[in-house]
């Protein structure tokens, strides 16, 4: 079955969407036309947030959380040892 077309003007009328972000401080996004805005964050009420009414979007910005995952150094790459910038390096 076929979503029926939202026009602009009906997608003002609907509640304000929250969307979550880890971007800071802008937030690029595509609009229903095909579109790409850019969005600033800004400090509101002591966290940043946004609000785009060509879509009728509220961006809220949450700092993302250290991962609980272990990562471990491969064991197949080398450590990398040497100075490369020295141009001493280069020679045989």
């Amino acid at each position: 079955m076929l979503k029926p077309e939202t026009t602009a003007a009906a997608e003002q009328t609907q509640a304000p969407r929250s969307v979550t972000v880890s971007e800071f401080p802008v937030v690029q996004h595509r609009h229903r036309d095909g579109t790409i805005v850019t969005v600033r964050l800004r400090r509101v009420a002591g966290e940043y947030k946004s609000f785009c009414t060509g879509c009728n979007t509220e961006f809220v910005y949450r700092k993302p959380r250290q991962s609980r995952m272990i990562h471990h150094k491969s064991p197949l790459l080398p450590e990398i040892q040497g100075n490369y910038d020295d141009p001493e390096h280069d020679r045989p």
